[in-house]
């Protein structure tokens, strides 16, 4: 006849302990799981023509999410390699629902002084972004309108997109 052997569980403190150190390390895989907030973005893909300073970039983003209550606010530019500038200057408009503006005078840089690109890109073509604001509530956002305002340039050719990045801080 065969033995069978039995045991039987006790409430040691090192089963507690285990079962507690299990329990935190659910908890993390759990808060893990939870869906992460990606920025929103949009990009204009400019003409070969080029970007006259009389055509503005008009922006209406779409934020969804109605848990955010602040944002930082990005404009990319993605240019080629035979943009001729170092920096490209911006103006950028906040619209908010009740059509008031708030301006800011963007300048980002493209180029060192020993004239290597910024940002990042690959053969031909390279992107840079700067931001324009941090902590800005969603609803100054209704539509963000973007100009190009080099000084003495009626027009630059050689970018090719312009885009924002609506990131939310908090959660």
């Amino acid at each position: 006849m065969a033995k069978t052997a039995t045991t039987t569980a006790s409430s040691s403190p090192r089963n507690n302990l285990v079962a507690a150190v299990m329990a935190v390390v659910m908890l993390f895989c759990l808060g893990a799981c939870a869906p992460e907030r990606s920025p929103y973005s949009e990009f204009r893909t400019l003409t070969d023509e080029g970007w006259f300073s009389s055509m503005p970039l008009k922006f209406s983003p779409q934020l969804v999410d109605s848990t955010v209550q602040t944002c930082n606010v990005e404009v990319a530019v993605r240019h080629n390699n035979s943009y001729p500038y170092s920096s490209l200057n911006l103006v950028v408009d906040f619209i908010d629902s009740r059509y008031r503006v708030v301006r800011h005078n963007v300048v980002i840089p493209v180029a060192n002084g020993y004239g290597n690109w910024l940002g990042s890109g690959f053969g031909r073509f390279y992107q840079e972004k700067v931001t324009v604001a941090e902590g800005v509530a969603p609803a100054s956002l209704h539509s963000i309108v973007v100009w190009q305002a080099m000084k003495g340039c009626e027009k630059i050719t050689d970018v090719e997109n312009v885009g924002i990045i609506i990131t939310p801080v908090n959660y």
